[in-house]
This record gives C-alpha cells, sequence and structure tokens, in this order.
C-alpha cells in the first residue's frame, strides 16, 4: 500500500532536537493550553500524514498518532528541552534528505 501523501510541513527549529524526539517516536511543542491550541489551529488529527522540515529542508515524514500530551507525565521521559515539555506522537518515520520547502522558514508549519 503506498505511503500517504504529506498534509501538513511541520517547521521545526533545531536539527537536533527534532532527531532526538523523532527517535522516541514524538515531536515535541509547547506545554498545556498552547500546545492544544496549536495542533487545533493547525487542524492535525490522529493518522495524519506530515513531512517536517528545519530551515526549509525536509528531512523526515510521520504519521501523528497521538493528540498533545506531557512526555513527562504520559511517557515518564524528559524533554529534549525543558521549553518543549509537550509532544504529539509520531509514527512511520521515514527519513529523507536534499528536498526543500518552498515556504519560507519564517512562515512557520503549513498545509500542503
Amino acid at each position: 500500500m503506498a505511503k500517504k501523501q504529506p498534509e501538513l510541513c511541520w517547521h521545526h527549529s533545531d536539527l537536533e532536537r527534532l532527531r532526538q524526539c523523532l527517535d522516541k517516536n514524538c515531536c515535541d511543542l509547547y506545554g498545556g493550553e498552547h500546545g492544544i491550541r496549536w495542533y487545533k489551529r493547525h487542524g492535525l488529527y490522529i493518522g495524519q500524514s506530515v513531512q517536517f522540515s528545519v530551515k526549509g529542508k525536509v528531512i523526515a515524514f510521520g504519521t501523528i498518532q497521538s493528540k498533545p500530551y506531557d512526555l513527562a507525565t504520559e511517557r515518564n521521559i524528559q524533554p529534549v528541552n525543558p521549553k518543549w515539555p509537550g509532544a504529539v506522537g509520531i509514527g512511520d518515520i521515514c527519513w529523507r534528505d536534499g528536498r526543500y520547502c518552498s515556504s519560507s522558514p519564517r512562515r512557520g508549519s503549513h498545509s500542503l
């Protein structure tokens, strides 16, 4: 079965932090209400296919596996960066290299 085309380009600010998070099958985000609002504002849902880019370079694809949660409370793991204690579960991760997002990183995450 063919993989779904990504519906969202998730712009991330830190390549190393993103790699560490995806290695734990999640992508970090602000905790609490701020993270929940971000998730809802972008219309994210479980099963949605997304691509991840850092500074415009697409580095991975994955599928959203959960709604936002607190890493320490829900998974008993410390966040890579304490400023980003929330997360969304990510599965079916496929690393990519060389493709670029046509949108400016300053624009932030966006639908495709």
